[in-house]
């Protein structure tokens, strides 16, 4: 909590209302993640088209995990950049989704 005081002394007594503990950014992402879950798992998302602005953490967060893809469908090939030279392979993608597979991506 933020009302810890500078010199160490306990905060007094009182009612906080921080509950997120990172960056603002993180938290709009974070946010966004659970509020597709839960609209899903209640039955009130089928499929659906997020307004928001082009955040990139937001739409890295809000696709399938390729490791949890990689463990239930077999060929499954995890994606890659375009390589940088010829004849070679380019480096594999950073796995930001954090997507349940059950639930379609949205648009």
């Amino acid at each position: 909590c933020g009302m810890v005081h500078k010199n160490g002394e306990a905060a007094p007594a009182h009612k906080c209302v921080k509950n997120y503990s990172g960056s603002s950014k993180g938290m709009e992402t974070d946010m966004l993640l659970e509020m597709t879950i839960e609209a899903h798992r209640k039955k009130r998302l089928v499929d659906g088209c997020v307004v928001a602005d082009d955040n990139s953490l937001m739409r890295a967060a809000l696709c399938h995990s390729y490791k949890e893809q990689q463990q239930i469908t077999p060929g499954f090939v995890w994606p890659r950049a375009p390589p940088r030279g010829s004849g070679r392979l380019g480096v594999k993608l950073r796995d930001t989704g954090k997507l349940p597979l059950d639930i379609l991506i949205p648009t």
